[in-house]
């Protein structure tokens, strides 16, 4: 199955670093790709600034739009993460990979990569607006919802980055 889902993989990462080359963000200095399986609601993560992880058991069942945008968010997440490894470690302090992950400000992390893959394909725009709860803005942002250790505000913020972008010329 991994063999099956290596090049269109690979075609969307490729696709997703052009975007955002034209865009003037850095490349990742290192990118590796683990196709696995993971928890069934996961399409895929990043973490330690160099590793997208793809879930092979849902990638197959999910349109092309919708890896699209898991390719462009993820790769963000890498972008955020090494720019952070890089500031931190301007202020010469020691830091691994696991002090990059975000806790309280998830929020700011996840909203802007959704915004980002929002705005890399516009197109799937609708499905990020149909996520968003509508009482989600009157949550506090240190609010996690109960038994799923998530904050309601996560992924839903995209769209305050995204009235953001409409009032700046970028």
């Amino acid at each position: 199955k991994a063999r099956e889902i290596l090049e269109p993989v690979k075609t969307l990462l490729l696709a997703a670093r052009g975007k955002y080359r034209s865009m003037a963000f850095p490349d990742p200095p290192v990118l590796n790709v683990v196709l696995l399986t993971l928890d069934p609601t996961t399409q895929a993560n990043a973490s330690g600034g160099d590793t997208i992880r793809v879930n092979l058991a849902k990638w197959s069942e999910t349109d092309t739009l919708t890896q699209q945008h898991a390719v462009a968010h993820e790769y963000f997440h890498v972008i955020q993460q090494q720019q952070r490894l890089t500031n931190i470690r301007a202020l010469s302090l020691d830091i691994s990979t696991r002090d990059i992950s975000p806790a309280a400000s998830r929020w700011m992390d996840e909203g802007t990569a959704q915004w980002m893959a929002c705005r890399l394909y516009p197109e799937g725009t609708g499905n990020a607006l149909a996520r968003v709860q509508k009482d989600f803005c009157f949550k506090e942002l240190d609010l996690y919802e109960e038994g799923k250790g998530k904050s309601p505000h996560e992924y839903q913020t995209y769209i305050f980055f995204a009235w953001l972008d409409t009032l700046y010329d970028a």
